[in-house]
């Protein structure tokens, strides 16, 4: 075999020519490895790149984002309107903070914060406090599309949300009179969130809504009663299903709410829950007893401590005067059969009154006296209506 040796020389017009005329016979290996290496870097980083790519597409395929947390904005948390003019956004105004109140609250004319303590010094200043805007209070679900704010995201109401209820895309009353008339069509009866009346406790953890909190349901809860985290049923198949094997685990048994039972009022504003109303227990009595705001039992030895002293002061009220008798309920005395159906409450049945007996009587459908005045006059066209049809007839 032949043995070739690399040879060195120096670059002459020579040597030019005759690699210009014919053949190398002998290449450079360093040439050789370093091509060998970009080619080989450059395979390495088209794999990468698709491989890379199917995982993203695999991943969105497969897997659901994240949730974008979205809340209200803070002008409508804390009741402050916008004064200053529309801003033409292309396919949509915003509203916009004045001059004035841009360096008041040391914020843009989008409401952005940009001076923090600017802020809070104003706001505490005025001595707001937040509270939930009014579509939750009146169990009303923003429809339109969520609008991306730059640092958060926002609720926005469908045009026929806005017109129905005189409000602007963010829910800011423009038409007070179309807004108050709106949202008393809403009105219906009152009565408690489902899952008070079926003893079910939301398992998920709190909620910050911006200045309150609201009682969330763990992912199993949502996909046992298909409901969303709120509580809000997205499958009513799903929920009533839920339901109905839950009333088979638990006997039927006639039960009236324990503040019913014990004569005390609900004092909160009542929250519209879409199709229905929730009475609701004010912050001074969810404290007292122990309760949340639709009235379940939070700390069992507050609430025990309430009644008891609720009790003593009844019992302090009537010292002196005859002794407390059990007292009847009303439609026993009058003779008066709820006619409405029963309804299950979880782990016993109430009785209900019609919608004809609640407008007839002043009462609401499990019975409590709403219009005094409409239910006495009620009673006595009743107690009438019995005198004339037991007084004899004569021949």
């Amino acid at each position: 075999m032949e043995r070739q040796t690399l040879e060195l020389e120096e670059a002459s017009p020579r040597n030019a020519g005759n690699a210009a005329g014919a053949p190398a016979k002998s290449r450079n290996p360093v040439i050789l490895v370093g091509i060998g290496l970009a080619f080989v870097v450059v395979c390495g980083l088209l794999y990468m790149r698709a491989h890379l790519h199917s995982h993203d597409a695999s991943h969105d395929a497969g897997q659901p984002l994240q949730p974008v947390e979205v809340q209200a904005p803070w002008w409508i948390l804390q009741g402050v309107v916008p004064e200053g003019p529309k801003k033409d956004m292309g396919t949509w105004k915003a509203s916009t903070f004045s001059k004035e109140q841009q360096k008041h609250f040391g914020i843009d004319e989008g409401g952005a914060i940009l001076d923090q303590s600017t802020f809070d010094a104003a706001t505490a200043a005025m001595g707001l406090q937040a509270k939930p805007p009014w579509w939750i209070l009146e169990g009303v679900k923003p429809a339109g599309p969520i609008k991306n704010m730059g640092t958060w995201s926002s609720t926005t109401f469908t045009a026929d949300q806005q017109k129905q209820f005189g409000i602007d895309d963010f829910g800011v009353v423009v038409d007070q009179k179309k807004f108050n008339t709106a949202i008393e069509a809403l009105k219906m009866t009152v009565l408690p969130p489902w899952w008070i009346t079926h003893h079910v406790v939301p398992a998920g953890p709190p909620r910050d809504m911006g200045g309150w909190s609201a009682s969330t349901f763990s992912k199993e809860q949502q996909g046992q009663f298909g409901v969303d985290q709120l509580g809000v049923i997205v499958d009513k198949s799903k929920f009533d299903a839920a339901l109905a094997a839950l009333n088979e685990m638990r006997p039927a048994q006639v039960k009236t709410p324990w503040w019913i039972m014990e004569g005390v009022t609900p004092n909160g504003p009542d929250r519209d829950m879409g199709g229905w109303t929730a009475s609701t227990f004010s912050l001074e009595q969810q404290l007292h007893f122990g309760v949340d705001d639709q009235g379940a039992v939070k700390d069992q030895t507050a609430f025990d401590a309430a009644l008891k002293a609720e009790d003593l002061k009844r019992k302090a009220a009537l010292k002196g005067k005859q002794p407390a008798q059990v007292i009847t309920p009303w439609w026993i005395m009058e003779g008066v059969t709820p006619s409405g159906p029963e309804k299950d409450m979880g782990g016993w049945t109430a009785s209900t009154f019609t919608k004809e007996q609640q407008e007839h009587f002043g009462i609401d459908e499990q019975g409590a006296v709403l219009n005094q005045g409409l239910f006495d006059a009620a009673l006595k066209a009743d107690d009438l209506k019995r005198k004339a049809e037991a007084k004899p007839q004569f021949v």
